[in-house]
């Protein structure tokens, strides 16, 4: 959909919220301001008729939502800091009130430090303590009060904190500040599944690795786990090729090394059976690099060991991902159809995904609903006259996780009508989709004209791939209701088709392809070589981005007549010669004695790699070819 149709939407869905803001009377907070209390500010307001809740954000982000009508911040930043305040009633918000000061820490005469001594490092414990790397956590419970920043000590070539588990990840950063903080989710910290919240725990970070865990979690060896989801094979330092495990770090994976100047394989075992090769042309920050160099590998998976891999100097962040969180999407905005919830926001500057959250109610609990390379999200799972909540994060190719937006909410009328405010006037619901073709795909589909639903104007196509699961934007915005695919994915597709108007995006109508064939290769010549039999096989292109999801199946039978049975396997890259100009490849078969001098038949055709999709065969097997053996 076009970027200027999403800020059209969204202005008109502002406009909507503020509407129903002025009808139902919600005041702006009054007499907002700030005091500081030693090392605190402590923000205080007059309560709002009718309003349920407060929502705060801080220096422009999220920040937490209360009932009461004062908070304090345990952790200002030296300098300015600005609020802003948001009343609501679980539907409406008011306009914000806003307030800012300029925090100057105080020093904390309890502090044990001797500023005269200097092998007094001082209170390990207090965030005023000159430290490398500190940690931020809830200690102790999940609530929003208790995070607190913690100095962390250095015990060889690790840092340490032992405190009580708050039952969710951590923030590391070389100050005590939110600004520049490495987020570690809580899955993505080693040995902290299965901890109650309360007990007392030691995180152990290593700068080295960028890795987080729990004594006990294994954080020695370098950062690197006994046991990993991948593992990365290289030469080096222009050395012995060796297997070596990768640290996760949120979705990615990484391994500290020494470039050896060339490719690398990556596989979900120490094993060179079904790994996967980049070549150097094909690792994101190579070209660059020098051998001897201190370098780090990260990798990010798509589907098995099929991802993007790359690399930077000495360990810093993988050729291309951000080194810091994204900011929060902002202009979050809910609008309801009669089915459906629509979620769209700003998209964020080095943001890969983002993360929609809901709740039902604007401080409850917000749940993970789905993950998406898009700027919008369609919720039909919902039910009607239910008000729902939403916040978004954003993600980076780091997996490094952004705060949570300012919420929105929406409903769908229990009238059948479009929620979020009353209007009269609806967004479309999800258009009727159907399929036909198995070389290209035609998808056609009809608008809903059942009760609340709008009159679309325009239409997105989509397409996912059954191998890959790769989703595309075929076509953005077409008034027609028909698209024809020329380039279909092998195998079954699933299209999607997004209705709009200027009230809204509806859900995606969907409707899955037949199985796509594609043209067999054909068996050029049968030799015999050295070490047995060479087959040279032809018409075998297939787009680069595709090779990984292709075997070649090789059938043999002992008369043209006979039962073909398979033979061997190759995936694409496993030739051991290649005629360019013919477009041939060349596959090397196993010299069997026990059939010398027979003449036999062959046939070749292509299937799915079994590692990534169902095994599936597509198009027809070519017609045979004879050669002695």
């Amino acid at each position: 959909m076009k970027k200027t149709f999403f800020l059209l939407f969204i202005a008109i869905a502002t406009f909507g919220f503020i509407s129903c803001e002025k009808e139902k009377g919600l005041s702006t907070p009054s007499a907002f301001k700030i005091e500081q209390q030693g090392n605190t500010l402590v923000l205080s307001w007059n309560a709002v008729q009718d309003a349920t809740g407060y929502e705060l954000n801080k220096n422009g982000s999220y920040w937490q939502t209360t009932s009461a009508t004062t908070l304090t911040d345990r952790n200002p930043i030296d300098g300015v800091n600005s609020y802003e305040l948001i009343a609501t009633d679980g539907v409406n918000q008011s306009k914000p009130a806003k307030a800012s000061y300029d925090f100057q820490p105080v020093e904390d005469p309890t502090d044990p430090e001797d500023p005269t001594d200097p092998e007094d490092p001082g209170d390990p414990t207090d965030p005023e303590v000159k430290a490398d790397y500190y940690i931020k956590h809830p200690w102790g419970s999940g609530s929003d009060s208790s995070w607190e920043w913690k100095a962390m000590t250095k015990e060889g070539a690790y840092y340490t904190y032992t405190g009580k588990w708050g039952g969710v990840g951590a923030n590391i950063n070389t100050s005590a500040s939110d600004n520049g903080a490495t987020w570690f989710a809580a899955s993505s910290i080693s040995g902290a599944s299965g901890l109650t919240v309360g007990e007392s725990v030691k995180f152990v970070y290593n700068p080295s690795a960028a890795t987080l865990s729990i004594d006990g979690g294994n954080p020695g060896g370098g950062g690197q786990p006994e046991t990993a989801a991948f593992y990365i094979k290289h030469p080096w330092s222009g050395g012995d090729w060796t297997w070596q495990p990768m640290s996760k770090s949120g979705n990615s994976y990484t391994y500290t090394g020494v470039w050896g100047g060339v490719g690398a394989n990556i596989n979900t075992s120490a094993s060179d059976s079904g790994a996967e090769w980049y070549e150097k042309s094909k690792i994101s920050g190579a070209s660059s690099l020098s051998e001897g160099e201190t370098v780090t590998f990260t990798f990010v998976s798509s589907n098995g060991p099929v991802g993007s891999l790359s690399v930077s100097k000495n360990g810093g962040g993988g050729g291309g991902g951000s080194s810091s969180k994204p900011d929060a999407p902002t202009n979050v905005s809910a609008s309801a159809t009669s089915t459906c919830i629509e979620v769209t926001w700003n998209s964020v500057s080095g943001a890969n995904s983002y993360t929609v959250y809901r709740a039902t109610s604007a401080s409850g609990t917000y749940s993970e609903k789905e993950t998406t390379s898009f700027t919008y999200y369609s919720d039909c799972s919902v039910t009607a006259g239910t008000t729902y909540y939403y916040k978004v994060t954003a993600k980076n190719s780091a997996g490094e996780e952004s705060a949570k937006s300012s919420y929105a909410s929406a409903k769908v009328s229990s009238g059948g009508g479009g929620g979020g405010g009353g209007t009269t006037n609806y967004s479309p619901c999800p258009p009727s989709v159907s399929c036909s073709g198995t070389s290209s795909v035609t998808v056609k589909w009809t608008a809903s004209t059942g009760s609340g639903c709008g009159t679309p104007t325009s239409y997105m196509v989509r397409r996912k791939s059954w191998i890959t699961g790769q989703v595309e934007t075929l076509k953005e915005s077409t008034t027609s209701t028909s698209f024809t695919d020329s380039q279909p994915f092998p195998g079954k597709n699933l299209y999607g088709v997004i209705a709009s108007n200027n009230y809204g995006s509806s859900g995606a109508g969907t409707a899955y392809s037949s199985a796509i064939g594609i043209a067999a290769p054909t068996v050029v010549q049968v030799s015999a070589s050295w070490s047995g039999l060479d087959v040279t096989v032809k018409d075998l292109e297939v787009p680069e981005e595709r090779k990984p999801y292709y075997i070649l199946r090789l059938y043999r039978s002992s008369s043209s007549s006979g039962t073909f049975l398979a033979e061997k396997e190759w995936k694409y890259n496993e030739t051991i010669d290649t005629n360019a100009s013919k477009k041939e490849r060349t596959y090397e078969l196993d010299y069997n004695t026990s059939i010398h001098g027979t003449t036999l038949y062959y046939k070749v055709c292509w299937v799915f790699n079994t590692s990534y999709a169902p095994s599936e065969v597509v198009g027809t097997q070519s017609s045979s070819y004879k050669g002695a053996h």
